[in-house]
């Protein structure tokens, strides 16, 4: 059913994990790098402020809407909001604590946020391993991080996927799970780097669009069979190399419908999961598939955007200014580094526009 439809893509949250560690780590391999403090109080002012606006309004609509028959129906939407909210229980979802069901009850998706916000502790040192070390160092380490997390995780009894680890062990292995997917973008962006500082020609071969598209489709097939995360991760991989290096992909992204999508990504994320089930309780549930897709696509859409203008954008800029540490004059003169098509592109699926200002201008043959 179609109600279904929007608690699902999983395969979507492993692709922004590795573009959120692309993006993230391009300021440290770029020539204007942020001291780790500044980094870290950079990304919460970025993150916090529109998930806080999405907790408080999923709490709204919880207490001000009553439940429905046929919950079973609605798949991923049986197991929340099954329990009274309490101060104690909305406190613990604010801090983003993420270690059992409980703490993300409120708002489903907000278990991807928890291991955005944890992993971003840890990129500054990988991408420092990348910077110090040869490239086949960096790649022992991920593959052993992988073996000893799903190690780790089958001993532990976390279900697959781990969206979270119901126990405070159980939790760090599930967060060092997810950092091997991020690990996967932060490799990929000093790959990328190493192409346009050094043009390789076996790597040029290697990362060559139509090599990427083909690699993609059988990664996501394999991926999707095995419920591999890491075989998701690295199709995510493929799918940002060739939007890099794609002069069809950078046409399409950059359509104003998509990229606005792309531009509200974040905050619709957030927000559509309390309001959709929202609908799901006004109508008692019983709406037909239709009319459900059609409220959910427009409600979503318009409090996303909303989201976006009064919240997003201001948390962006003041994660600017925190992590940049400069002035908006220095800020546009970063920005002048930057390969247009390239922003644009990566804006387009959701990428933290105050990570570009550091991206090199890619090198054209």
């Amino acid at each position: 059913m179609l109600k279904a439809v929007f608690t699902l893509g999983h395969a979507s949250v492993i692709f922004f994990f590795v573009l959120s560690g692309f993006v993230l780590s391009i300021r440290f391999f770029g020539r204007a790098r942020v001291p780790y403090g500044w980094f870290q109080l950079g990304r919460f002012v970025r993150l916090y402020p529109c998930f806080l606006v999405a907790i408080i309004v999923a709490a709204a609509v919880m207490l001000c809407t009553k439940d429905f028959p046929g919950r079973e129906d609605a798949r991923a939407f049986s197991v929340v909001w099954l329990s009274p909210l309490t101060l104690s229980s909305f406190v613990r979802q604010l801090l983003l604590l993420g270690v059992t069901p409980a703490d993300i009850d409120l708002d489903g998706p907000v278990w991807s946020l928890v291991y955005e916000l944890r992993a971003g502790f840890f990129i500054p040192l990988l991408c420092w391993g990348l910077t110090r070390y040869p490239i086949r160092y960096s790649v022992a380490a991920l593959v052993g991080l992988i073996a000893a997390s799903s190690v780790g995780l089958a001993w532990r009894g976390v279900p697959n996927p781990p969206f979270t680890g119901l126990t405070v062990i159980g939790s760090v292995l599930a967060t060092l799970h997810y950092l091997c997917v991020f690990y996967i973008g932060c490799l990929l962006s000093c790959l990328y780097h190493k192409q346009v500082d050094t043009p390789s020609r076996w790597l040029g071969l290697l990362t060559a669009p139509h090599i990427m598209a083909i690699g993609a489709l059988a990664l996501l097939a394999a991926g999707t069979a095995l419920h591999s995360d890491i075989t998701l991760g690295l199709f995510a991989g493929c799918v940002i190399l060739t939007i890099l290096r794609s002069d069809v992909a950078h046409r399409i992204l950059t359509l104003p419908p998509v990229a606005h999508l792309g531009r509200i990504s974040y905050s619709l994320y957030l927000i559509h999961f309390p309001l959709v089930l929202g609908i799901l309780r006004v109508t008692g549930g019983q709406i037909s598939d239709g009319y459900f897709f059609l409220l959910s696509v427009l409600i979503s859409g318009g409090a996303a955007t909303a989201v976006y203008w009064l919240f997003e954008i201001p948390s962006i800029r003041w994660s600017h200014a925190v992590s940049r540490g400069s002035s908006a004059a220095g800020m546009r003169e970063h920005s002048k580094q930057i390969s247009s098509p390239t922003r644009h592109s990566l804006e387009a699926v959701g990428a933290d526009p105050s990570a570009l200002t550091v991206l090199p201008r890619q090198r054209r043959p």
